[in-house]
């Protein structure tokens, strides 16, 4: 008997440590970058399906203007009235310069960081995708999240672009982040965030981004500061040089579109991926930073095979019909905040929609698989 009740006691014990070492490896800050790197690989987080939801669909209400073009990339700025004011937003790079800065810091969990925004009036727009540079790994943020002035510190969900380092680099503070001025810049590495949500998808997003962007610019581009950050990499001076002719070419057809709510991009002549905002003017604002991103990505595929149906102004219509039809979920956010996503075969498409503001969304982004 004895024996009995001592056996049930350690399979229960056993049982008691499978279940709960996830919970223990995800909020558990590492000792080291070896058990940060192993924890997170290891993790796997059931999905929460969601609920049902309801998509606004604005397609029809939208215009595809005839595509702008240079290299390998072609924009078709998408057209609109404005589907709600954003001149009081403020986005997550123009707040962390501002006079009172959003302060973005370290947490004691890899995939958590907190934002403050101490504006009095003003409410700032943290884009799922932006990177943020500092603290004891660089990271990209998880979800679309407006935050209201003063809203105190809220948690933010977010991922390593960054691997290996857990402690300060060089002058940088490890206790918080200096600054937001790039986007992840590759289709494998936004799914990766926004659909997937794996750290370990994210982490081999920046390596495979890294070796194609060296294959087509003719050098490594891993820095010697942290050859794993894509933040790093991103400030390489060639690739930058490269860079700086794609926005020369391109930049300027948001600034003589005062219509112009986003864009559908190709790469190769395939549609790559949509980004529809409720303003132009939150639009002209975010478009240098977005373009970067696109034009990394364009040179990263510039061995790439042409499209044999290149994208048409029809085409990219098409491709947000498909996005806006498909069946939509709802999972809870922050207070009023719902994220929102649907899926149909070749397309996801992402929103943070506020309930207390008739379903207001700031950012609609649209991914092909």
């Amino acid at each position: 008997m004895k024996k009995l009740i001592l056996f049930t006691f350690v399979a229960a014990a056993a049982a008691f440590y499978t279940l709960s070492a996830q919970d223990r490896t995800v909020n558990r800050r590492p000792s080291n970058s070896r058990q940060m790197q192993q924890s997170v690989r290891t993790n796997a987080v059931k999905a929460d399906v969601g609920k049902p939801a309801t998509l606004k669909k604005i397609a029809s209400g939208l215009k595809v203007a005839v595509p702008v073009k240079h290299a390998n990339l072609e924009v078709f700025l998408i057209e609109g009235d404005d589907l709600a004011g954003t001149k009081n937003v403020l986005t997550l790079d123009e707040a962390m310069s501002a006079s009172k800065p959003v302060v973005v810091k370290e947490t004691s969990q890899v995939n958590e960081l907190t934002v403050n925004n101490s504006q009095d009036e003003k409410e700032v727009f943290i884009m799922a995708g932006d990177i943020v540079k500092g603290g004891r790994q660089d990271r990209t943020l998880g979800s679309d999240l407006p935050l209201k002035p003063k809203s105190g510190e809220v948690s933010v969900a977010s991922f390593c672009v960054e691997q290996g380092r857990w402690s300060k680099r060089g002058n940088e503070s490890a206790a918080q982040f200096s600054s937001s001025k790039n986007v992840v810049a590759s289709k494998e590495g936004k799914l990766a965030v926004r659909k997937a949500g794996n750290q370990g998808e994210v982490w081999q997003s920046v390596a495979a981004a890294q070796e194609k962007i060296s294959r087509n610019i003719g050098k490594d581009v891993k820095p010697t500061a942290s050859a794993t950050s894509l933040q790093l990499t991103l400030e390489d001076k060639d690739l930058k040089s490269k860079i700086k002719t794609f926005v020369e070419a391109l930049k300027p057809a948001v600034e003589s579109s005062p219509r112009s709510l986003g864009f559908v991009c190709a790469i190769n002549g395939e549609i790559n991926s949509a980004e529809i905002f409720a303003g132009h003017d939150l639009f002209r604002r975010v478009w240098p930073k977005m373009l970067e991103g696109l034009a990394t990505e364009a040179i990263s595929l510039a061995d790439g095979k042409p499209a044999a149906d290149p994208a048409t102004n029809e085409t990219a219509v098409q491709f947000i019909n498909r996005a806006e039809s498909a069946a939509a979920t709802e999972k809870p956010l922050q207070g009023s905040l719902k994220h929102v996503s649907a899926e149909s075969e070749d397309t996801v498409l992402f929103e943070t929609v506020d309930e207390k503001k008739e379903g207001r969304w700031l950012r609609r982004n649209i991914i092909k698989k």
